[in-house]
């Protein structure tokens, strides 16, 4: 091994153990609680809160948005924060990821600050932190991300859990409802009736096996289905195309419209955060299900898709499952 990857290693070794030193989750939940509009710890609990929002602004033809904060997200407000090219490095590895390329400095640096401005009018936001297993678990997680050498997916996991104690002690929240991270999952549960109750869906997905599935549990209500590419590391294929920045700028285009009334339903990884807000900022109701398409699909993506007492992805998904 080289003597930067050791060097990265050891200063993600060094942040998980200021983190586990400084993070108290009692005082945690405590400060959400007073610097939030509300704290809702439940996955289960906010996705019926989110739910029950929902269905209300669609019956008010009234805005309203819902994402959530992981490690992706908080490598890129780590670096909106602090910028250098530790952090550049981090970023470039998640647009690697996503798109299987690197952006430029200025390109990366305006989706860091696009994001940030996407969480200051979300009305519900998830956040890393309120996991569905103990503290003690998701700190294990971390560990052994380190030890498996993903230092881009450990100092992701790391940022989410600063950021979001350093947002709530910043009173970043006070507009917002406080939830889980993994409240897109939880929501599934509600899809149907959230379907039900929309005069028009607009679907923003890289799994477009779940076009003709939409299109007949719909009908004329989906007025656009916007297939994107898949993330890159869920789509190995040398044929995939890119997402950014040609795709992306077609779907920010289609969104600015008059979105009022409509249920917007995203799945687009980093990139997504801004559709959510550009389509809120257009009047809809929009909800950040990131890989809870994957579910929809029968297809198991995220480690948290196999917490059996969290979520039955066979029940959940519309598709025959398998472990693609």
């Amino acid at each position: 091994m080289t003597s930067e990857p050791l060097d990265d290693a050891r200063q993600a070794r060094e942040e998980y153990q200021r983190l586990i030193a400084t993070f108290d989750y009692a005082t945690f939940l405590e400060n959400c609680k007073l610097e939030s509009r509300l704290l809702i710890e439940s996955a289960r609990e906010g996705a019926a809160y989110v739910a029950d929002e929902a269905l209300h602004s669609l019956a008010n033809r009234s805005p309203f948005m819902m994402i959530r904060i992981g490690d992706g997200e908080a490598n890129l407000l780590r670096f909106a924060a602090h910028e250098g090219s530790f952090e550049l490095k981090w970023v470039n590895a998640l647009f690697e990821l996503h798109d299987n390329q690197r952006l430029s400095l200025e390109e990366s640096l305006t989706i860091a600050r696009d994001m940030l401005a996407s969480i200051a009018i979300a009305d519900v936001v998830g956040l890393r932190p309120l996991c569905p297993a103990p503290i003690d678990q998701h700190f294990n997680a971390i560990l052994q991300t380190i030890d498996s050498g993903d230092m881009r997916g450990a100092l992701g996991m790391i940022g989410a859990f600063n950021q979001a104690d350093r947002s709530i002690r910043n009173h970043e929240f006070r507009h917002a409802v406080i939830t889980s991270a993994w409240v897109h999952l939880t929501l599934l549960e509600h899809l149907d009736r959230l379907l039900d109750a929309a005069s028009r869906v607009i679907v923003i997905t890289g799994r477009e096996e779940l076009a003709p599935l939409f299109s007949r549990k719909l009908g004329s209500r989906l007025v656009a289905f916007l297939a994107i590419p898949l993330q890159a590391s869920d789509q190995a294929s040398p044929q995939r195309v890119f997402h950014y920045p040609e795709r992306y700028r077609q779907v920010l285009e289609a969104l600015q419209d008059d979105l009022q009334g409509t249920l917007i339903l995203v799945g687009a990884g980093i990139f997504g955060k801004k559709y959510c807000a550009v389509a809120k900022q257009s009047g809809g109701v929009v909800l950040d299900l990131g890989s809870a398409f994957d579910v929809l699909a029968g297809v198991r993506t995220r480690p948290v898709h196999s917490l059996a007492q969290f979520l039955d992805i066979q029940r959940e998904s519309w598709l025959a499952f398998s472990d693609g």
